[in-house]
């Protein structure tokens, strides 16, 4: 066993005594554990795997993954790079290993990471998507675009995809190009409340505070604890004077019980005298 990931296996307080022999039932139980966010469940049982098998490249690599979710992003990148020596084919590995890279500031490789995914599986719309978002941090705009109309173009239904590049084209100015966007990607999943919102966000540039408001309505109505969305509406209702609906939603942005907010007459607060927050676009990866 390579010594640089070595170290990060051995933790203490590790009882194998009670290893399950069938490694692909314990590989199934910890994902399970794993998708539940029980990440430490998950991690033992990844340890218990290594202990009888300390080449497995599943284990190490949901390892490295688990290590990137607690932000141990030096681990992390061993942990996946090691599962990579051991299983070279597998992109979703290359994937997870640029993820790691993103996140702690290494574009280059980060890039380099998702391409050779993208190599090893030229169908994975979710590789191209994670390119464009790397670029779209870097203000590449024009390459995030091309890479989400790829991700688009190997899965139509991505919606996710058709929002991201909505929100490109709406920092480029392309507003009818961006609200195109996220009207496909509402049509594709009618409760997507990140689409709604920054379709409203978009039509307000656009002057358009009626629809824009509607959009809010359906953000809230898919995912009543959007705080982004209340607080988007709440602006706008606001900014036409519509002072008793806007309070109320400015308040609901705190998710409070409806029968605790203060109505507005009953606040004492003069909005000419208070500052509130400005909408915000969410970009959903």
């Amino acid at each position: 066993m390579s010594e640089k990931y070595e170290m990060i296996l051995n933790e203490p307080d590790q009882d194998h005594s009670k290893l399950l022999c069938d490694t692909k039932i314990a590989l199934q139980q910890a994902c399970f554990h794993h998708q539940q966010g029980e990440l430490e469940h998950a991690k033992v049982i990844y340890h218990q795997i290594l202990a009888i098998e300390p080449e497995n490249p599943d284990a190490l690599h949901l390892l490295g993954v688990i290590a990137h979710q607690n932000h141990n992003y030096k681990d992390g990148i061993k942990l996946i790079s090691r599962a990579i020596e051991i299983d070279p084919s597998q992109s979703s590995f290359f994937n997870s290993l640029a993820n790691v890279l993103k996140e702690s500031g290494q574009y280059p490789q980060a890039l380099e990471a998702y391409n050779h995914a993208a190599t090893i599986n030229p169908q994975d719309e979710l590789v191209y998507n994670n390119i464009g978002v790397l670029e779209h941090e870097q203000g590449k705009l024009d390459q995030a675009i091309n890479a989400y109309r790829k991700a688009i173009a190997i899965n139509p239904n991505y919606f996710e995809g058709y929002s991201n590049l909505g929100i490109a084209f709406k920092e480029q100015g392309k507003l009818d190009q961006a609200i195109e966007s996220y009207q496909q990607a509402i049509v594709i999943n009618p409760n997507y409340s990140a689409g709604h919102n920054n379709l409203g966000l978009a039509l307000t540039e656009q002057g358009e505070l009626d629809q824009a408001i509607d959009a809010y309505q359906q953000a809230i109505q898919a995912d009543p604890y959007y705080i982004e969305a209340y607080n988007n509406m709440s602006y706008l209702e606001l900014l036409r004077g519509d002072y008793a609906e806007g309070w109320y939603h400015y308040m609901a942005r705190k998710i409070k019980p409806i029968d605790k907010l203060l109505p507005f007459d009953k606040s004492g607060t003069d909005l000419f005298q208070k500052n509130f927050f400005y909408p915000r676009t969410r970009v959903r990866r």
